[in-house]
């Protein structure tokens, strides 16, 4: 058996090796939804964090998916214990999934208003395009 051993494996134009046919995560994000600008605490494949308002932001990847219909897993909480909160995609006219972004929604379960969550989790598996 052979071990292989690595600090960075990048592609042969010195940039981040492409995952082909691989089932680890295309991007992910961890981010504080209640930060002004939804701050992300790290990351990989995102272009950029949106605060749409109160509880609704959208993740954009870096690299394009390589269609909309990729499996996305989205968590949320608050750190102080607060109950009655969740997170959810944003599906409606507008807000669906695209190649790229992905919208999504903090909520207070006990009423469905909108809520920004302290700690919001991303990641998207699927095949980029």
């Amino acid at each position: 058996m052979s071990t292989l051993k690595a600090d960075t494996i990048q592609s042969t134009s010195g940039g981040a090796a492409t995952l082909t046919k691989q089932h680890a995560a295309k991007a992910w994000v961890n981010f504080d939804g209640s930060a002004s600008g939804a701050a992300s605490a790290d990351s990989f494949n995102e272009s950029s964090m949106t605060d749409n308002g109160t509880g609704d932001h959208t993740f954009t990847m870096s690299n394009a998916m390589s269609n909309a219909n990729y499996s996305s897993n989205v968590t949320g909480s608050n750190k102080s214990g607060a109950a009655n909160h969740g997170i959810t995609m944003i599906n409606k006219s507008g807000a669906a999934p695209t190649t790229t972004a992905l919208r999504v929604r903090g909520a207070n379960l006990a009423d469905n208003s909108s809520q920004d969550l302290e700690i919001i989790c991303i990641a998207i598996h699927g095949d980029l395009a």
